[in-house]
This record gives C-alpha cells, sequence and structure tokens, in this order.
C-alpha cells in the first residue's frame, strides 16, 4: 500500500426552507469510509452499507411536512465514492435539522416513503462527521439518481453549499468530483480559474524526463470543467503556473503541490454566468503509481480581484474523522490486512499484477505515517482498492489507522499533525515552539517563500548582519529558515517498489525467528533493524531515559542498521537481486532501495521520539569509552555546545540524501540523463536540503552531509552538483545558507583536517567555498541577486570562513611533504615554502586539484579586486593567507 490518498467534496448548504436547514451537497465519487458507498451508473452491489433505507428526493416534499419526526440528516463526504467512468458524479440535496441522527446517501437504487426515512433517522444513532466517517452499521440513504429534482430545491436557495476543501478526486481514472460556488463579482471582470493542486503532476523518475524534450509522460492527469462545458486537460500547453512553480516546470513532475491558472475563454461555453456556478474535476489516467489529486484551493480571479467569497470554503478538520468500521474485531481485522493481505498493483508498466509486498512493506510497519499525516478514510480505502483489496477490506484498514494514537502531547491533536501535501520538515518561522512530535509535519506550504530574495529578510534580520546568526559560531536554524524550495511529500518518501518485490525469493526477505540474533558478522540490514527495534523496545522509556550508555548503544544499532546500505561488511539485503538489464529499471530498485532505509529510519525516529536526543547521543563524537561489562560506546563533550533538546536525527552517517536520482538514476543518451532533466535536479536538491534540514550536526559535525557537494547541490537546479542543467532556478540566499552552516557545524575541538584520510566528505579542502565566487557570478548575471544583495552575502561569508580558520595555528593544517606533481591532494596544503601566485589558468577548480594555495590567493583577490569586502575583513583575509604561506605577495592584496 503506497502512495496517493486522501477524498473529500462535500459541499454544505444552510438555507431557511420550512423551519430546516437544507444542506446541499455537491460531491462525486467521494468514497472512502461511510456506511454506504454512491457509486453514479454503478451496480448496486457496490454499496457496502449494511442496513440501509434508500429514499427517492422525490421524498423529500413529505419530509419537510413531518418536521417533527425528522430531527436531523447529515451528509459524509466519504459515504460516496466515484465509478470508473468519466461522467461519473453525484448531485444531491438533503432537508437537515439539528439532531445528532444521520443520512448518507447511496446509489442502492432502493426508495421508499417519507415514513420509512423518517422511521430508520430515529432508529440510528450513527454520527457521521466531514471526513467522511460513520460511526454506526445503520445509515440511510439518498437515490442520488433524483438529480432533477434536486435542482429545482437548489434554485430556490438563497445560498450554496459551504464547500468542504481538499478535493479529492481519487478513485478509478473517470472519478468526477463537484462543486457549486457563486460568483460574487461582474462576469466581464473575471479572467481565470485558479487552482492550487496536489499531485496534477505526474510522478517523473526517468522513463519520460528527456524523451518528451525535458517533459514528462504526455497527456492530462487531470482535467476541469465549468458548468457542464467541456472538459480541458490541465497540463503545461492549457495553465499558466505562478510564477515560482513555473520556474521548477509547472505540470512536469518536480513540485508536488503547483498553483496554477487556467483561462476562463478555455473552459469554453456556456462559461462563467453570474450567481451559481457547477465545477466539476476529473481524474483523468493514472500512470500506474497514482490514484488521483486533490484540489487543494480554488478561486475565480480577475480585474477586481477573488470573485468567490472567501467563507464559501470550510477546511477537512481530522479530528471530526471516525472508523468507518469501528467495531474492535474490524479494527483488528484492518490491522491483520495491513499486515499480510495478498496485494496487486499496477506499478511502471500499467498493468495489474500480484505483488509480494504487504502494506506495511512500504510504510511505517504499523501504519503510523497514515495517521500522522492524516490520510483521510477515503483515500486509504480507494488505496486499498488500487491494490486490489475489497471496499470493506478498505474501510476495515481505514478504521485501524483511525485507531492508531500518534502520540502528541497535551494540548495538540490530530488536526495539529501533517497532511499528505504538507512537505515533512518544510523549514518555516515558529516550528521550534511547537512541540518536537510535530516536526515533521512541517511549516506547511505556506512557508515556501516565492522568490529566494525573500530569504535575506531571515537571515540578514532589519538588513543588518548579526554574527550569532551568521557567524561560525553564530545558529543559522535550518528548522526555522523558509526556503524559496518546496520539499517532497510524504508520498515522496514512499519507496514505488516493496523490499520483496525486488529480489528472486521474496521468502528470504525477513529478520531472523525468535529474540537471539546471529552473530554479529552474519547480520544482514533486516536482522540489524530487528535488533535495534528490540532494544528500543525493551528500553527506550525506561533505561534510555536516565542512563546515557543505554541511550548511545539503542542509537549506535540504529547507526549500524543505517549504514548497511553499503554492504561492504555485512551480507546486504536477503535473497538475490532481481537481474535488471534496462538502465531505468534499476534505477527505479535502487532508487526504492534508498526509500526504505529512509522510510524505516523516520519511522525509529517518530515513534520511539529520538528527534531531540542529540545532546545524549554522542555519536558524532571521537571520545569513546569502555565498559567491561558493556562495551565501547562514543561519549559525550561539553565542548559542542548542543543546547538541551536540540532537535536533530542523532545519527552521524548519510540518512537521506543518496535517495538523490543522480547516485542511482539511469544515465546516458538512450535513457536521457535523468539527472540532468528538471525532476531530476529537483529530487537531488531537495533530498540534500532534508539532510541539511533534519541530520545537519550543528556545532558536533556531520558525516552525513557530503561537503565535497553539498552546497553545489542546494545551489538550486540551476546547475547541481553533478549537472548541465542551465534554465532552472539559482538561489544565491540557499546556496549561502548552507555554506555558513558548513561552517556552523565545526567543533571549536576540531583540528582542520579532523577527518583527514576518511571519506566522511568534510575535509580541510572545503573550509573554503565561503570565498567561492562563480555561482554567484551567474546569479547576479541572471538577475537573481543585486550588487548590493551580493556584497552583503560575501562579506557574511568571508567573516564565516575567518572565523572558522582563524582558531588554528599555521601548523595544525595537514601539508604535502613536497611541492611536485607527484604530491598533488586536494585535502592537504601545500608545503610553508610554497609562494601562493595569481594563477588565471587553473581558475575554480585548483582545489579539487591540489592546487590549495593558489586557489586562495586567486579567491581574495577576486574579492579585493570587485570590491565586495570591507577593508577590516580584506585584511584579515590577507593575514591568515601570508601566516599559512608567508612567501607569498600578499601585500598586493591589501585594501
Amino acid at each position: 500500500m503506497s502512495k496517493f490518498w486522501r477524498c473529500s467534496g462535500f459541499a454544505r448548504n444552510q438555507a431557511s426552507l420550512g423551519g430546516f436547514l437544507l444542506f446541499l451537497f455537491t460531491l462525486s465519487g467521494c468514497g472512502g469510509g461511510g456506511g454506504g458507498e454512491t457509486t453514479f451508473n454503478a451496480p448496486a452491489s457496490s454499496v457496502a452499507a449494511t442496513n440501509t433505507t434508500a429514499v427517492s428526493m422525490q421524498s423529500l416534499s413529505s419530509v419537510s411536512s413531518s418536521k417533527s419526526a425528522l430531527s436531523s440528516v447529515s451528509v459524509s463526504s466519504s459515504a460516496v465514492s466515484a465509478s470508473s467512468t468519466p461522467s461519473s458524479q453525484v448531485s444531491s440535496a438533503i432537508v437537515v435539522s439539528s439532531s445528532p441522527s444521520s443520512v448518507t446517501a447511496s446509489s442502492a437504487g432502493q426508495t421508499s416513503s417519507a415514513a420509512s426515512l423518517l422511521s430508520s433517522v430515529n432508529s440510528t444513532s450513527s454520527q457521521i462527521n466531514s471526513s467522511g466517517s460513520v460511526r454506526s452499521s445503520s445509515s440511510s440513504a439518498v437515490n442520488a439518481s433524483s438529480f432533477s429534482s434536486a435542482s429545482s430545491v437548489i434554485s430556490s436557495a438563497s445560498s450554496v453549499a459551504k464547500i468542504l476543501m481538499p478535493i479529492e478526486v481519487i478513485g478509478t481514472p473517470g472519478t468526477v468530483k463537484s462543486a457549486d460556488f457563486v460568483l460574487t463579482g461582474d462576469v466581464g471582470t473575471a479572467t481565470h480559474l485558479w487552482l492550487q493542486t496536489h499531485r496534477l503532476t505526474w510522478r517523473e523518475d526517468g522513463e519520460f524526463a528527456m524523451i518528451f524534450n525535458g517533459s514528462v509522460r504526455p497527456g492530462s492527469k487531470g482535467s476541469v470543467r465549468l458548468n457542464n462545458g467541456p472538459w480541458l486537460g490541465l497540463s503545461n500547453a492549457t495553465v499558466t503556473c505562478e510564477a515560482h512553480e513555473a520556474a521548477y516546470g509547472c505540470l512536469n513532475g518536480t513540485y508536488a503541490s503547483v498553483r496554477l491558472r487556467v483561462p476562463l475563454s478555455a473552459l469554453g461555453e456556456p462559461g462563467l454566468k453570474a450567481g451559481i456556478n457547477h465545477i466539476e474535476f476529473r481524474f483523468d489516467a493514472t500512470d500506474g503509481i497514482s490514484s488521483g489529486w486533490r484540489v487543494l484551493a480554488f478561486m475565480v480571479k480577475g480585474t477586481l480581484g477573488d470573485q468567490i467569497a472567501a467563507n464559501s470554503f470550510v477546511s477537512d478538520n481530522p479530528d471530526t474523522w471516525v472508523a468507518p468500521k469501528p467495531l474492535p474485531s474490524d479494527v483488528a481485522e484492518g490491522k491483520q490486512l495491513w499486515e499480510s493481505a495478498n496485494l496487486t498493483d499496477l506499478g511502471f508498466s500499467n498493468s495489474r499484477h500480484a505483488i509480494n509486498g504487504k502494506c506495511k512493506s512500504c510504510h511505517a510497519r504499523d501504519g503510523f505515517d497514515l495517521a500522522y499525516f492524516n490520510y483521510s478514510n477515503l483515500s486509504i480505502v480507494e488505496r486499498a482498492k488500487f491494490h486490489g483489496l475489497s471496499q470493506d477490506q478498505g474501510e476495515k484498514i481505514a478504521s485501524y489507522i483511525r485507531s492508531l494514537d500518534i502520540h502528541l502531547p497535551s494540548g495538540y491533536s490530530k488536526k495539529d499533525a501533517g497532511r499528505p501535501w504538507n512537505p515533512p520538515y518544510q523549514p518555516g518561522s515558529g516550528l521550534d515552539a511547537k512541540p518536537v512530535e510535530l516536526w515533521a509535519a512541517g511549516a506547511g506550504l505556506s512557508a515556501v517563500l516565492e522568490n529566494d530574495t525573500v530569504m535575506k529578510a531571515y537571515m540578514f534580520p532589519n538588513g543588518e548582519y548579526n554574527a550569532a546568526i551568521l557567524g561560525a559560531r553564530g545558529f543559522l536554524n535550518p528548522r526555522e529558515m523558509p526556503q524559496a524550495f518546496q520539499l517532497p511529500d510524504w508520498n515522496t518518501w514512499v519507496p514505488t517498489t516493496a523490499l520483496e518485490d525486488m529480489v528472486v525469493d521474496p521468502s528470504k526477505v525477513v529478520a531472523f525467528a525468535g529474540d537471539t540474533p546471529p552473530p554479529d558478522n552474519e547480520l544482514n540490514p533486516l536482522d540489524m533493524l530487528k535488533v535495534a527495534i528490540q532494544w528500543l523496545d525493551k528500553y527506550r522509556y525506561t533505561n534510555m531515559e536516565t542512563d546515557d550508555w543505554y541511550m548511545r548503544w539503542g542509537l549506535f544499532l540504529i547507526h549500524r542498521w543505517g549504514t548497511s546500505k553499503w554492504p561492504n561488511a555485512n551480507p546486504g539485503i536477503p535473497g538475490t537481486l532481481l537481474s535488471q538489464s534496462d538502465p531505468v529499471a534499476r534505477a527505479r530498485q535502487g532508487l526504492a532501495f534508498n526509500a526504505w532505509y529512509g522510510m524505516r529510519m523516520w519511522e525509529l525516529m517518530k515513534k520511539y521520539k529520538l528527534e531531540d536526543v542529540a545532546t545524549r547521543s554522542g555519536l558524532n563524537l571521537a571520545e569513546t569509552t569502555t565498559d567491561p561489562v558493556r562495551g565501547t560506546v562514543n561519549t559525550g563533550s561539553a565542548t559542542r555546545g548542543l543546547p538541551q533538546n536540540y532537535r536533530s536525527w542523532p545519527m552521524p552517517h548519510r540518512t537521506l540524501f543518496e535517495l538523490a536520482p543522480h547516485f542511482v538514476g539511469p544515465n546516458g543518451p538512450t535513457y536521457g540523463n535523468f539527472v540532468f532533466s528538471k525532476p531530476g535536479e529537483y529530487l537531488t536538491t531537495a533530498w540534500y536540503t532534508l539532510e541539511q534540514i533534519v541530520n545537519g550536526g550543528w556545532h558536533s559535525g556531520s558525516a552525513g552531509i557530503d561537503w565535497n557537494y553539498h552546497p553545489q547541490h542546494l545551489a538550486g537546479m540551476h546547475s547541481g552538483g553533478t549537472g548541465y542543467y542551465k534554465d532552472g532556478p539559482m538561489h544565491p540566499y540557499r546556496w549561502a545558507w548552507s555554506v555558513l552552516w558548513l561552517y556552523q557545524t565545526r567543533p571549536t575541538d576540531w583540528a582542520p583536517n579532523y577527518f583527514a584520510g576518511c571519506t566522511c566528505g568534510f575535509m580541510q579542502r572545503q573550509i573554503g567555498l565561503g570565498l567561492d565566487v562563480p555561482f554567484m557570478d551567474e546569479a547576479e548575471a541572471a538577475g537573481q541577486i543585486t550588487t548590493a544583495e551580493r556584497k552583503q552575502l560575501q562579506e557574511a561569508l568571508a567573516l564565516a570562513f575567518l572565523g572558522t580558520v582563524e582558531r588554528y595555528t599555521p601548523n595544525q593544517w595537514t601539508r604535502r611533504v613536497a611541492d611536485d606533481a607527484a604530491h598533488l591532494d586536494s585535502s592537504t596544503f601545500e608545503t610553508v615554502n610554497y609562494a601562493p601566485r595569481y594563477n588565471p589558468l587553473n581558475s575554480y577548480d585548483l582545489p579539487e586539484r591540489g592546487y590549495q594555495a593558489d586557489a586562495y590567493y586567486l579567491r581574495i583577490k577576486t574579492l579585493k579586486d570587485r570590491n565586495y569586502l570591507t577593508a577590516s575583513t580584506l585584511n584579515r583575509l590577507v593575514n591568515w593567507g601570508a601566516s599559512i604561506w608567508p612567501k607569498g605577495e600578499w601585500e598586493l592584496l591589501r585594501p
């Protein structure tokens, strides 16, 4: 079970009608949790209600005359789901008063008298909320085929229903969801329909990236129509994205959530009209991975601004959601289905076939992620059906997910947790003020800045440099520093292929049986994961709370498992990997393999509340202590200066950035060099960004960040660390954020070349990155940063560099034994006798080719010649250079 979930789309309308409230909902195919399912043009056998009493819309007049008997009728969005036909839709009107009883819509095709309806309503105590969940197995149904009768009720309504957002267009291809809205302005001043969508793009993974001129799979994933006019497929050919999303390729497979504009003229006749308008959204086709898309917001805009009243919309509230099948036996069966149900899939071949993976294979083992990110009942049910299960089975799984406790502190509830469209760990102001349990929920899409320059206000409050923020010992908070960059949604974290479907014999993809593991040298990654979980289950909330050795040993066990993705000293994933001759197929398997590690690491961090224990981890430290009984484990160090309860994944290894496709993505002209396409570069910079946010190693170093390439990958999508892509957005402030963080991560007790001799990615050669200028040259030439802004950034970067290197004496730097070609080395400095000189022929690849002294001379000379630095900062740089290589012509570089 994986990928695309969530639906709502019922809109309520309150209008006075004979002492009753008229609740109008306009909903197409929104199913996934209620006792009854409405499927327009679908057979009655598809309805999953137990005791349904159907009532034709013609009975409403009888109902309204019997208000003493009818206390309440309400409608649940999840009581209705879509058929597989493009025309499947439901529009119904229901009379409502004020009691807790409920009626759900169904297409069972049954009819009864108003008296039967009243009897059914009075006898049921089911409560249905806005998510689409029913508390009872008894429900009453309204015949959805009576749309024509409902129209007469609609025409007499004084206002249109509230529209429940988001509208989830989720189900089989052809699913349609609809809503009615009232135009508040003049039709003649309206210009376009504005949409904020989630997962309207295809999920790109390399197959289509360069085949179709750098774009993705052709055709539309979703369509829209207005007032029963023609359908308009939504694609880059028919819409215009907002400037921010347009820079990322609009609907070409990068961002999961995209804001776009549809010209009203493109929607054809009859077009927009005064008064009530009817809008429909359709799921056109699946790529074998997706189950649909969402409308997060919509608006008619024009020369007079917004032309739908803001109070026309209401947000769905997860706190009101209840289980479709709340009986303990149903919940227990849902858990069993989650863990062991046999599934099918369409997959990248887009053809139905059996798979070996289970729901728990690609998600958190107990489904915690679906509960934490608030996937709706309908989205869970429809995804279960996507994987070959029945409506009933899907509802039981949804009921099991609803039963999970996500362990939020007092005063917080599910509505405060994540949503499928809000990127996990998206940074934003105020995030640290929330409990650590809500860190993964992120700051939301609203925290994404419109452009990189806006980041300046957060890095330079009031336009001023502040060493406490930007200095080498400052704190450029990665969790609260908003960026002009939308991180991946939760679906992107979920593997597209289960481990069980990557091997010849899936029965081997299991950990050891029982409680006793094999010897350490025989442990495979699944064994290591089980050992870590055993420790956490036994000690996390007992010994690990008070004894640092238990805490550090538990974190070491996670670290040992996390590094097992590189099977140098362990057997690797059990079972022979499937032979993949196709580079794209191999890349998909590799990406899913790395995603499994990312998913499981997130699960361990969240389920065992390990995101604020970095100060107790000691795992980034060199000092060790050996207990004769308990073994060797790293110890803490007061000099590192981490504040109490500092938020970070307490891991000293790469946790996320190897999900970047350039590690395993298909390369070569035959397969389109995916890593150099917009989707490929987006995913690369996204996962590198996430590594810095969740596992940056502030003041304690971080072997999890590969500083050889990290800033280049964070430079945006203009030209990634390995690519040649030249028309994507540039992010000079985000690039500077990453380099400043490089300096802030270095502990004061580190020698310059602390990691000399290892492949940790944080060596002496990276320390000079803050003095580089080529990327800034491109950004300034492209108009993405002004000369004044650049001077401010270059000064801050130079000061951070100085705050690091001035800690050390000249003899602390690692030097080569001779200044000849045989000893050129990017990680060492030349001898003290070397005379640095201006060498323009070697340009800025000097450090990588071993010419460190010449590189520093060139950097400082360029900063001086362009007048980027203050006189005092330039003098400090010259003084430092002269102290390291005193024979150089440093005096020529004085202000």
